[in-house]
């Protein structure tokens, strides 16, 4: 059973308040939901938890695809406004994904190589990871991966 949002939810500037009682704890006109560990809102409605960025996009877009993500714009998870949602194949959502934590060159698409000596930029492209070069210095790499991602990835692109 496909559950109807606008049952449950208001949306008003990129929150969901409950429209429905469903507990004493989510009285009617209440901020929705809690963050989750992974940084995502979510709302949980008889046992099952759902995420509020897609349920937003579902309220006020229509249905999203199968397969596909729902990309927050500028990286933030927890900025559900409409105009920082889009939908994105799994590939465009990782290409406007940040640096990630472990990463130890501080660039995206940069890596030590340590036998070597150099960092080497690469980029994913269809699931496929194309060397872009080594280079003496980290920025240097940082400078190839910046043009290969605007090139290839376009608006999806995420250079932090």
């Amino acid at each position: 059973m496909k559950l109807v949002w606008n049952e449950y939810f208001t949306y008003e500037d990129g929150n969901l308040y409950w429209n429905k009682l469903l507990s004493r704890r989510n009285p009617v006109g209440k901020l929705a939901g809690s963050f989750a560990s992974n940084g995502y809102r979510q709302v949980q409605i008889d046992g099952t938890n759902y995420r509020v960025h897609r349920i937003i996009y579902e309220m006020l877009v229509g249905e999203i695809e199968q397969g596909c993500y729902i990309d927050h714009i500028n990286g933030d998870k927890s900025d559900n406004r409409l105009e920082n949602l889009r939908v994105a194949t799994p590939a465009q959502n990782q290409a406007n994904s940040k640096t990630p934590r472990n990463n130890i060159s501080g660039y995206k698409g940069v890596s030590y190589i340590k036998s070597r000596g150099k960092f080497q930029a690469t980029i994913a492209v269809n699931g496929k990871s194309i060397n872009l070069g080594s280079f003496d210095c980290p920025k240097e790499a940082y400078k190839a991966y910046i043009v290969a991602a605007e090139e290839l990835h376009k608006e999806y692109s995420n250079c932090g």
